[in-house]
């Protein structure tokens, strides 16, 4: 039995309505839609958009008019509580409906759509367009209205309130999506919905929010000690580099001060408070944090305790306000003692699963296990924060589109009862049009076929391209799960398990779909819009193997990199910096491979190398970044400098992607650096670079770089050794700051097996 499924569905036998009624035929419709003379704005706009869409489908357009003005004996759309009591009396009390239940039903030749307060009457209007008119709402600018000449009365009675009870997809954000986000039937936090139109379920707050009611620029310099202390004994802030002291008597009462003052403006329009962790692990271990941990059970405990508290001092100040906490990093894992209290709402992260798999299956069997143990002791309380794209390379494939019905189905079967799923990754974000749709629909219905779902959107949005699409988005996922490594949602560069060959079978592919709908510009212009996305999987491929002919045979780069920046060239004035950010990697990267460089020509040529450039990761406080150069080969290259916080250290994680993912670490490689550095001294020690083996401890190579080797006017090619690598390699490149140098300009390191 599908006990979610709180839908009464009754088929109405001939209580003495005609065999043949008809809302409208081709000969027109003698009905009207009522609406209350005291309806509220958001009622209004449901009758708008039913006379709107009805127009639309058969060129009929039905008067909307009050029940005080309606005519009488003509057959009625009664839309909104108060309307549809004309017709059921006392016999449906509304008031006890869900914010978002639909109610529908016949009465005698009166159709009836009404639902709770403030969105389950638009919901149940945008239920009847989709179920009896076959309307779909795409996209923003996409809507599906299919010519209708003449629509049957629905016979059936639903009522129905779904189980998510706040529905959320970052792909329907924004001011300029409000529209289609109402009509998805989302009402998350995120959602820019005005009230005519429903509203959302808004959030004082949204995540991380510790670090902003406790500021370190505000407190840390007279109270070190409401944040936490570190494993090496050190007192750190920050929203990415520590947390509060959550058994700080000092620390809880300012926390409750600012957590009040923060949420008054907003009281009782938002019913929800973000009281959430720091985008960090480093939690308090002073005596008193880890006594709390010992007495508790651990550290999501302590945690759990901390928001437990703050939502029964809120609950004094706020009658009936919902707190919600992350579940997340070292918190995913359950209390052990501890349990929310009544108005404290856990939302469960996934940030470490493996998206290529299902959430229900071994393969997540950590994340899964989470989820069913925090059902347990959190039942009615659990929300589940999704994340459906790689946001280090969010431009680029990735392999969940199959995935999303059925885990948002398991997180129903385990009583979640709100979602959100982060996404998108802006307007090239890998299927984010069908993404944003489908995982609507199963938001709002978790027992609909995911499959069926992502069909039909392709035919209706791609039209005759939608077979080939939809191979394309199969390989893709199919690669993805036949892949030996995991696949999470922050994988530097992602495409590793989607190999030259399935790029040049995805290229196949999109030549079908461009052909099968070439002669409609509509149709073409989404299909290559689409293809962007496998642009940026050929061209992460190109940076790491310049040489791969398979790849050359298919498209040259700077030809791909022009149909992005056509494509970026049609999107809004404002978003086009960001996207060219983005593409700037590729223009960097294939200015000048070191196959075209004189000085490393002959080190690279014959012979397989990887050219670790532009993928410099941070340990502690980054060096100075990546800057512009006009003397590196790229016009870019990795700057370090002198800081008053210590030692600046760079480096290349070979045990992180993308390079694990490109290179078969075990072997021996050769080692080139090539750097210039700015003024100081011309002899001495001013640059170190290591490699390490974090596994055994061992350095491979631990080169002390002297000022004489490095030129100042231009780059030096510096022959750092051979050491074995193996997938618990790091390079580590250091700046002390008692080097000679200003600073030190680092452009590539080369990586050449031996």
């Amino acid at each position: 039995m599908k006990f979610w499924f709180n839908i009464i569905l009754i088929l109405v036998a001939s209580c003495g309505i005609a065999a043949e009624q008809f809302l409208y035929t081709k000969n027109g419709s003698s009905y009207q839609i009522i609406i209350s003379p005291d309806a509220q704005p958001v009622e209004k706009n449901a009758a708008a958009e039913l006379q709107k869409f009805i127009k639309e489908s058969s060129g009929i357009e039905l008067p909307v008019v009050t029940t005080d003005r309606a005519a009488a004996d003509t057959p009625c759309i009664f839309v909104g509580p108060a309307a549809a009591r004309q017709r059921t009396g006392d016999t449906v009390n509304f008031a006890e409906f869900a914010s978002d239940e639909i109610y529908q039903t016949v009465i005698g030749n009166d159709l009836i759509l009404a639902g709770g307060s403030p969105r389950g009457t638009l919901y149940s209007v945008y239920c009847f367009l989709e179920r009896s008119l076959g309307i779909r709402f795409l996209t923003k600018d996409d809507t599906h209205i299919p010519k209708v000449s003449q629509l049957p009365l629905p016979q059936e009675t639903i009522r129905y309130a779904p189980v998510f009870t706040r529905r959320e997809c970052s792909g329907g954000n924004g001011k300029e999506r409000w529209q289609l986000a109402a009509r998805l039937k989302l009402n998350g936090f995120f959602q820019e919905i005005p009230p005519e139109w429903g509203g959302a379920e808004h959030m004082v707050g949204h995540s991380h929010t510790f670090g902003q009611l406790i500021n370190e620029n505000q407190y840390f310099k007279d109270h070190p000690d409401w944040f936490s202390l570190n494993s090496k004994g050190q007192r750190v802030a920050g929203h990415l580099l520590g947390q509060l002291c959550l058994t700080n008597p000092e620390m809880r009462q300012e926390f409750l001060r600012k957590a009040i003052e923060r949420m008054k403006p907003y009281w009782p329009r938002r019913q929800y408070m973000a009281l959430s962790m720091n985008d960090n692990e480093v939690y308090c271990r002073c005596p008193n944090c880890a006594a709390s941990d010992k007495r508790l059970g651990g550290p999501s405990d302590t945690l759990l305790d901390f928001v437990n508290w703050a939502a029964e001092e809120l609950d004094r100040e706020f009658p009936g306000i919902k707190v919600e906490t992350l579940a997340y990093l070292y918190v995913a894992v359950p209390p052990k003692s501890v349990r929310p209290r009544k108005n404290v709402y856990i939302r469960l992260c996934s940030l470490h699963a493996d998206f290529s798999k299902p959430i229900n299956s071994d393969a997540n069997a950590e994340f899964r296990d989470q989820l069913i143990n925090w059902s347990k002791i959190a039942p009615g309380q659990l929300a589940i924060w999704h994340y459906v794209i790689n946001f280090w390379n969010p431009q680029t494939v990735f392999p969940n589109t199959s995935l999303l019905a059925g885990d948002f189905r398991f997180f129903r079967d385990h009583g979640v009862t709100m979602s959100y799923a982060e996404g998108e990754g802006g307007a090239f974000g890998y299927m984010n049009e069908l993404k944003l749709w489908l995982m609507s629909q199963v938001m709002w219905n978790p027992d609909l076929d995911g499959d069926a779902l992502t069909a039909e959107f392709l035919n209706l949005y791609y039209g005759a391209a939608a077979p080939a699409m939809g191979e394309f988005i199969k390989l893709v996922d199919d690669r993805g799960r036949s892949y030996g490594k995991k696949i999470g949602c922050e994988e530097y560069n992602s495409t590793a398990w989607f190999g030259p060959d399935a790029i040049v079978q995805s290229y196949q592919l999109f030549d079908r779909a461009e052909k099968a709908v070439s002669d409609t510009p509509a149709l073409l212009a989404r299909v290559r819009k689409a293809k962007v996305n496998l642009h940026w999987a050929c061209l992460d491929w190109l940076i790491r193997e310049p040489g791969n002919q398979e790849l050359a045979r298919i498209a040259d780069a700077e030809t791909m990199i022009a149909a992005i920046e056509k494509q970026i060239e049609l999107q809004p004035e404002k978003s086009r910096p960001a996207y060219n950010q983005y593409i700037a990697k590729f223009k960097r990267s294939l200015i000048m491979t070191p196959d075209k460089d004189p000085m490393l020509a002959p080190l690279v040529r014959g012979r397989k190398y990887m050219d670790l450039q532009d993928i410099f990761h941070y340990n502690g406080r980054v060096y100075g970044g990546q800057q512009a150069d006009p003397l590196a080969s790229d016009g870019f290259a990795a700057r370090f400098h002198k800081s008053d916080k210590g030692t600046w250290v760079g480096g290349v994680f070979l045990w992180r992607p993308p390079v694990r993912n490109y290179v078969d670490l075990s072997g021996k490689r050769h080692f080139y650096i090539t750097m210039r550095r700015d003024g100081g001294k011309d002899r001495g020690h001013i640059f170190s670079v290591a490699v390490w083996d974090r596994k055994t401890k061992t350095h491979g190579i631990d080169r002390k770089i002297d000022a004489s080797e490095v030129g100042t006017d231009k780059y030096t090619v510096i022959d750092l050794g051979s050491s074995a690598v193996s997938n618990d390699s790091d390079i580590y490149m250091i700046f002390p700051n008692e080097s000679g140098a200003a600073s030190i300009w680092v452009d590539r390191v080369l990586m050449i097996e031996e």
